[in-house]
């Protein structure tokens, strides 16, 4: 009984709020990344943009 009530506080021990905090930082990494990635690819668009349109008579 006592290994059970363990594991059982162990599971609600879990704390929540850590893992939470963990998520959040990793999606605002993903999300500073995607949104520098995102501004990284208009810029190089904008250039292939330039570059077709000299190209092109």
């Amino acid at each position: 009984m006592e290994m059970a009530d363990c594991v059982r506080e162990g599971m609600e021990g879990l704390n929540i709020v850590p893992i939470i905090a963990g998520l959040g930082s990793t999606f605002l990494l993903f999300a500073v990344i995607g949104s520098m990635l995102f501004v990284f690819f208009r810029m190089k668009k904008r250039t292939r943009r330039g570059n077709s349109s000299l190209r092109t008579p």
